[in-house]
């Protein structure tokens, strides 16, 4: 994902005010200036956001202060969104953070690149290998406390620009983005670009041990500049990778896609799948004639990827699912949101936007399959199915942030919300909440006003980053049509234990799970043969709505 833009965030559902969108609005004061380019939430409600500053910047309680150019900060916030925790990486040069993931004890697992001849993560120091080429990359591990415990480089000799991060529950991270240049090395696996020059890249994938080792890399690319933006790992161990081709093909492994545009002027949209031996197994491609983009992707439980980003191609088609630009041909882009299953097929697309260019930058997919997608738009007015969002500026020659939700099929959006006050602003990263809410990343120019929030930067040429929080947002419970009713009571729960009762009393012992808005789980129990309901303890769960779910039954569990 691209998230150097002019950019800035907001979200909340249809109807509401936008002070009544957004619980708290958070970023760093001054003297100098700092971009949050990352965020992610815990199962309590904190936040931990990561990016890059200049100068001196203050984080609640704490002060950083930039050894060079801008150095790597990473900060955490309580549920309240207070900053509580801040630290700093890096050396005397440009170093950032671009991605970053938490695990289930708050360890913190970031991705960025460094140009500064050596960078300090702690007490572990990166000497970069080319002084005089571009980023090489980093992926470090910060403890919940707030210690450096790790950092490992990568990206040896390229000139890398490292893009997105997926991390599974054995704590194996899959990191992707682009370089330039010859060759790039992640530990022993070099890389080669077919076509190296200061505009052709190619795209890397490396997986790296929970030991912190390399283990594998691989590359993708043609004649033509080609950028992977996003990545996950899906539950098999493959990797999903979406992000744009631009050249006449696209070669990964055996497959190659051909460009919609013959001569390879523009972007086309590449979505494909790394096995687990670290070859290609699948490939596909959508766009037109003009530029398309993906940017980001997110995986369900089921394990199809809802791909994000725009189109400015007068009409796009993935698979059997044709879209078509408000714009027409003038040169203008639309959002998209995709979904691709895992046997390699289009199923669903959907797009939002208006006359002028939108396109989506982050995404997040709930536990019951809806997407929430967060992006800017120009357009004086932006549809989003059903749903209008109007540009602060009504001449739309600046941008607002979004945020838009799709239902389980993710067939139309249910909600839609914007903020921004007639600058640039947009929203670059998001994650959700227990309870469904959106906790966005977002940059602005010079002001901007996030709910009843306004925000001053302490410069008018770079972009400043805030971390922000809706309020508002619902997420429904999808029922399948095969599936029985689960009673709950009392719903919500207020006293710390929840009654959930079948249909008809158990043939056999039966395993109830409880899953929070993003899958993960976080009670279980038993209901034993013979008997029809079982006491759930709910002390110590965030507010919010839960997902119960025991053989074919299944209910919404909301939790005060």
């Amino acid at each position: 994902m691209n998230r150097f833009l002019l950019l800035a965030a907001l979200l909340a559902s249809p109807g509401l005010t936008q002070a009544q969108s957004w619980q708290w609005v958070a970023g760093a004061t001054g003297p100098g200036n700092a971009r949050i380019l990352a965020t992610a939430t815990d199962g309590a409600g904190g936040t931990v956001v990561a990016g890059d500053f200049t100068g001196t910047i203050t984080l609640g309680g704490t002060t950083l202060t930039s050894a060079g150019n801008r150095d790597v900060f990473v900060a955490r916030l309580n549920n309240a969104g207070t900053f509580t925790q801040a630290v700093r990486a890096g050396g005397t040069a440009e170093d950032y953070a671009i991605d970053l993931i938490l695990d289930a004890s708050g360890m913190a697992t970031v991705l960025g690149g460094f140009y500064s001849a050596t960078a300090e993560f702690g007490p572990t120091v990166l000497t970069k290998a080319n002084l005089i080429g571009g980023a090489e990359i980093f992926v470090a591990q910060l403890s919940s406390t707030g210690t450096w415990t790790r950092a490992v480089h990568g990206g040896i000799n390229g000139v890398n620009f490292p893009s997105a991060l997926a991390l599974n529950a054995a704590g194996e991270a899959v990191v992707t983005g682009f370089f330039y240049g010859s060759t790039t090395s992640f530990g022993s696996t070099t890389l080669t670009n077919v076509n190296p020059s200061s505009t052709n890249a190619d795209i890397f994938v490396a997986r790296l041990s929970s030991a912190g080792t390399w283990t594998q890399a691989a590359r993708a690319g043609g004649s033509g500049d080609d950028r992977a933006e996003g990545v996950a790992l899906a539950a098999d161990g493959t990797v999903v990778v979406a992000g744009s081709f631009r050249g006449p093909t696209m070669d990964l492994g055996t497959f190659s896609l051909l460009n919609a545009d013959l001569a390879g002027q523009t972007n086309d949209v590449f979505v494909a799948r790394l096995g687990t031996a670290g070859t290609w197994s699948q490939a596909s491609r959508a766009g037109g004639p003009a530029a398309d983009l993906a940017r980001r992707l997110a995986l369900d439980a089921a394990g199809n990827a809802t791909v994000v980003g725009s189109f400015s191609s007068s009409t796009i088609s993935f698979g059997s699912f044709a879209l078509t630009n408000a714009g027409g041909t003038t040169g203008s882009s639309d959002v998209f949101a995709a979904r691709f299953t895992p046997a390699g097929t289009w199923s669903q697309a959907v797009r939002a936007g208006g006359s002028g260019s939108e396109t989506a930058l982050a995404v997040a997919v709930s536990a019951n399959g809806q997407a929430t997608v967060g992006g800017l738009f120009s357009s004086p007015t932006a549809t989003f199915s059903n749903l209008s969002l109007s540009n602060a500026d009504a001449n739309g020659f600046s941008n607002d942030l979004f945020v838009a939700r799709l239902n389980s099929a993710g067939a139309a959006w249910t909600q839609a919300v914007r903020a921004g006050a007639g600058s640039d602003e947009a929203v670059v990263d998001l994650d959700l909440t227990g309870s469904g809410e959106a906790t966005i990343a977002g940059l602005y120019l010079a002001t901007t006003t996030i709910g009843s929030t306004t925000l001053n930067s302490t410069t008018t040429t770079d972009n400043t980053g805030f971390v922000a929080r809706t309020t508002g947002l619902t997420l429904g419970v999808r029922h399948a049509t095969d599936t029985s009713p689960l009673a709950v009571y009392p719903n919500p729960a207020t006293a710390g234990t929840a009654m959930l009762r079948l249909s008809a009393p158990a043939t056999a012992a039966q395993t109830l799970t409880v899953r929070d808005a993003l899958g993960r789980v976080v009670r279980q129990a038993t209901i034993a043969t013979g008997r029809q309901e079982v006491a759930l303890p709910t002390a110590g769960l965030s507010p919010g709505v839960y997902l119960a779910e025991t053989g074919l039954s299944r209910a919404q569990l909301v939790v005060e």
